[in-house]
């Protein structure tokens, strides 16, 4: 039997005398006879068919031939015939029955694996307006309507039957008149100030939402001949907080900015404005109101619409303020249906939106972000309660004070709120701690099985790392959709425009996830956990944050990675330098100008070489320090275009169950030869086809034994040194760069991913400075002005690049203040080495969990892939110990200590630890144990080993309540 993915796509011709009404909408269903599809329903029953033409297309997945990339799986193989059928007479006009043949040639387009699908799922039906002659313009508008039609099904192929299993069937029609409307809602999506287009940086939008609830009858205005409602309108608010949310008056700068007011309304009636000013007054605030035109009138009656209309009032100054009013005169014209007054007026105008949007322009490096309030009117008092506010900030709040180096992430804490998430004395289901893809994802998961979950973030937003690393040229190098969450209602809305996305994106990405997945409500963003403890009498962690907020949670979870504590060298004179410096991942989100300046790089890690290659061309020197070069590869960049990621989706499910199953968590794994099984021409042309690919695949889709034996390593470093030293012509930086002996085996450091990386080291505006320790030389110290070294040589620099990495896989849990059940805190008891059970618990840490860190697949794996392993899981302990009625669970020493041997003796059967320094070694850590600490068995096996201890919580104490 062969499983495979069959794609159904139907051409409709459906003429009708005049275009459907979008209220007689009928939904249509499919269902499956036998050998035969059958669509039925009233969109079929009462409309007359000319033709019905279907088209097949099949993709088959066999276990044979080439390695290919995700993209050919677009390649689809025709069916034997484009077949013309009739109604179905006999059901009375109401059904259309057609069967279908496939060939029996399969197509070799996923072989080399030793994976394949239990079952493929996700089939599409996808209607499309003719391309016929006979249909004009005008015609197809009055006669043609579009029909799509979702299908959720499992194939199976065997011999030439096809047997099928019809799960979900969602039919939504779109009509031409709509097309315009809602065809490409994906750019709607876009957050103003996500990042996504540079200029935006250096402008910032507030949106205030006022919301007026009910109140009593509005009186008429008998002046105006009964024909108008007039009556003030006041906003008096507390402006201490919202400046604290919303804008840093640390500053104490006035800010220039415009302002646009939209009106809004569910009423019978339309609206005009006059011309008359006001203007907040205070002390401290200017906001003045400008001369505008009036609001145009157009009557909506009763339509269940919002009618909008827009005035812009400009050259308004805002400054720091504790309070602020405005005072406004609106008038509501009544239409003319409406003769005399009556009481019961109030019941027909009670509910009215005004937004009020201030758009700040940059000021002296500032960030300022997009804000949005909703406010609620008392029509009584008329005024806007300050206690009534809520607020959610969009965009990046990071004022960055002139070249001070930032060194924790304590330093971006800032209380938004006093309500909702940002409240003390929190008691929740599960407490998670980051939002980046783990955190994401187990919020989404934890939620919907119904816990009040509540996410802690130290970033202005969702993200995780792509929050933080906004330095220049960051890019994932991980491809898409295998980065990306498994989540389909929110892949089917999301369109990427390049494999392998930059922090823009990646960012942009984020805020779709959070919108179509309403996350943020749960969210307490810019908080930092100091400490955590569990009491074991109530079963309970006690969370602190580093402003005194508490939060008490049964289940306590660290999303925050591998990569959440930044590791800054103690360099002497640090603090003397007067230039701009900053850590890579805490880049300033308003970037830092090199044009023509001297500049310094010091780290050549993924960050270290991103930079480096986005810096070169532009400033006027450029120095990059470099302990060990980084034996890169390239990345093969590429656009996509929306539609081919159309045709893709309808097997991003097995994609993603796929790339579960693979050594890394791609959608690509090792080849099940050894190096030595081929000649040496084939294995070079077998390394030629890895390197046109590109990514990872000289690395994770090389032959089975490189990672594992020395002289088939030499054969890829051979292979790598023969491309990459090619490219450069500078002697000293070929041997520096691509050393004719590799500095360890290739692979056991993470290759970065490179794009013109060697051309642009070229350069003869760039010097690379070597302090290995082959060298002798290293840095002394740093200067107000630069770098001195320690072999005497001084440079110069305007701007400092610290690509200097991170306190790998476990800083960022010994950074939260946990303490155990002994009393003992997990730094100190991790200083002598990584306990863990599993890579997702820690014996003395009763119901605590974590995810992408020590001891999982993390440092071997892609993201996304790893986490919703671990987190799937975590969601499946979480529901058992509530089902089973379990107070804690508590990992015991002795399956702690069976883990730690398992990682190790993993580790010991590869090459990795011949590495001097690497993060999968624990980094450069000063004093921090070498060890090996990532599970390197692979996520597949990995996922099963974990699965196992479920059953019966083999290897936990079990406490019930």
């Amino acid at each position: 039997m062969i499983d495979a993915t069959i794609e159904l796509e139907s051409s409709w011709l459906w003429r009708q005398s005049r275009p459907p009404n979008v209220k007689d909408r009928k939904e249509s269903t499919i269902r499956c006879l036998g050998g035969r599809v059958v669509v039925s329903g009233e969109a079929v029953r009462n409309s007359s068919f000319d033709t019905l033409l279907v088209r097949l297309r099949g993709i088959i997945l066999v276990s044979q031939g080439e390695d290919t990339s995700i993209e050919d799986l677009v390649t689809l193989t025709d069916a034997k015939s484009l077949s013309q059928f009739q109604l179905d007479e006999a059901n009375g006009n109401s059904n259309v029955s057609f069967g279908f043949s496939l060939p029996t040639h399969a197509p070799r387009l996923w072989g080399g694996t030793r994976y394949l699908p239990q079952s493929a799922v996700l089939a599409g039906f996808a209607s499309r307006f003719p391309n016929s002659s006979g249909l004009n313009d005008q015609k197809v508008t009055q006669g043609v309507c579009e029909t799509s039609y979702w299908v959720e099904a499992e194939f199976r192929l065997e011999g030439q039957q096809v047997g099928f299993l019809i799960k979900n069937v969602r039919i939504s029609d779109l009509y031409p008149c709509l097309q315009i409307a809602i065809g490409r809602p994906a750019h709607l999506s876009i957050p103003i100030n996500s990042g996504y287009f540079a200029n935006l940086f250096y402008k910032r939008t507030v949106n205030l939402s006022m919301t007026f609830g009910e109140s009593e009858p509005i009186a008429w205005d008998h002046k105006m001949g009964n024909r108008y409602i007039s009556f003030p309108l006041t906003l008096a608010m507390n402006t201490r907080s919202f400046a604290k949310e919303v804008l840093p008056w640390d500053t104490r700068q006035s800010l220039r900015c415009r302002v646009k007011v939209k009106w809004s309304m569910k009423v019978s009636f339309s609206t005009t404005q006059d011309n008359s000013s006001a203007s907040f007054d205070t002390d401290r605030v200017v906001l003045k109101w400008v001369e505008t035109s009036p609001i145009q009138s157009s009557s909506i009656y009763f339509r269940p619409v919002l009618n909008s209309q827009d005035t812009t009032v400009t050259d308004a100054e805002v400054a720091p303020s504790q309070s602020c009013t405005a005072i406004s005169q609106l008038d509501l014209l009544a239409p003319d249906f409406i003769q005399q007054p009556s009481s019961q007026w109030g019941l027909v105008s009670r509910e009215y939106t005004m937004e009020v949007t201030l758009i700040f322009d940059k000021v002296d490096g500032l960030t300022l972000p997009k804000f949005h309030r909703i406010l609620h009117l008392d029509l009584h008092t008329q005024q806007i309660q300050p206690a009534s506010i809520s607020a959610t900030t969009m965009g990046e709040y990071t004022p960055h004070p002139g070249n001070a180096l930032r060194k924790e992430l304590t330093e971006f804490a800032h209380r938004r709120s006093n309500e909702g998430p940002y409240a003390d004395n929190l008691d929740v289901d599960v407490l998670i701690v980051g939002a980046g893809f783990g955190g994401t994802y187990l919020l989404y998961e934890l939620r919907k099985a119904g816990y009040r979950t509540t996410v802690y973030d130290a970033g202005t937003s969702f993200g995780g790392t792509w929050r933080w690393n906004v330095y220049p040229g960051a890019r994932v190098d991980s491809e898409v959709p295998i980065y990306e969450l498994a989540i389909p209602e929110v892949y089917e809305t999301w369109h990427w425009t390049t494999n392998y996305p930059d922090w823009k994106e990646l960012q942009a990405y984020f805020a779709h996830v959070d919108k179509v997945l309403n996350l943020s409500k749960d969210v307490a963003f810019q908080t930092v956990v100091t400490s955590a403890e569990f009491d074991v009498n109530s079963g309970k962690w006690t969370v602190t944050t580093s402003d005194g907020r508490s939060c008490k949670a049964r289940f306590f979870i660290a999303a925050s990675g591998m990569a959440a504590k930044r590791y800054i060298p103690q360099f002497k004179g640090l603090e003397k330098y007067k230039g701009v410096i900053n850590h890579t991942s805490f880049w300033p989100n308003e970037d830092v100008d090199v044009q023509d300046k001297n500049v310094a790089v010091i780290g050549t890690g993924a960050s270290g070489v991103q930079v480096a290659q986005e810096w070169g061309p532009t400033v006027k020197s450029m120095h990059v320090f470099q302990r060990t070069p980084n034996l890169t590869i390239p990345m093969r960049r590429r656009d996509l275009t929306k539609e081919g990621q159309d045709q893709l989706k309808s097997i991003y499910s097995m994609v993603h169950e796929f790339r579960d199953r693979c050594f890394a968590g791609f959608h690509y794994d090792f080849c099940e030869r050894n190096t030595f099984d081929d000649t040496p021409e084939e294995r070079e042309a077998f390394f030629e086809n890895l390197w046109k690919i590109g990514g990872f695949r000289l690395w994770l889709a090389n032959y089975k034994d490189f990672l594992f034996d020395d002289k088939a390593n030499r054969e890829t470093y051979n292979f790598w040194l023969k491309k990459q030293r090619a490219r450069l012509t500078d002697p000293v930086k070929q041997d520096l760069l691509c050393p004719l002996e590799p500095p360890h085996p290739w692979g056991v450091k993470r290759p970065c991913l490179e794009q013109n990386y060697y051309e642009v080291m070229d350069q003869k505006n760039v010097t690379i400075v070597d302090i290995s320790d082959e060298s002798g030389n290293d840095i002394a110290e740093f200067t107000e002005k630069g770098i001195k070294m320690t072999n005497g040589d001084e440079y110069e620099f305007e701007v400092i690049a610290l690509a200097t990495g991170f306190d790998v896989a476990t800083g960022g849990l010994t950074q939260m203040g946990l303490k155990s059940i002994r009393g003992t805190t997990l730094d100190d008891e991790w200083k002598t080495g990584i306990n863990s059970f599993l890579g997702v618990t820690i014996e003395g840490y009763p119901n605590f969990f974590y995810l992408y860190a020590a001891h999982g697949p993390t440092l071997l794996s892609n993201g996304p892939s790893c986490v919703e392993v671990q987190g799937r899981w975590i969601r499946d302990a979480i529901n058992m110990i509530t089902r089973q009625n379990i107070k804690y669970i508590n990992p015991t020493d002795e399956a702690t200590k069976q883990w730690r041997e398992r990682i190790d003796s993993l580790a010991s059967a590869t090459l990795f630890p011949k590495a001097k320094r690497s993060t999968y070694m624990g980094g450069s850590i000063p004093g921090k144990k070498r060890e090996f600490v990532s599970y390197a068995g692979g996520l597949g096996n990995y996922s099963a080993e974990i699965r196992a201890c479920l059953t019966g919580f083999k290897g936990f104490e079990v406490v019930k309540a």
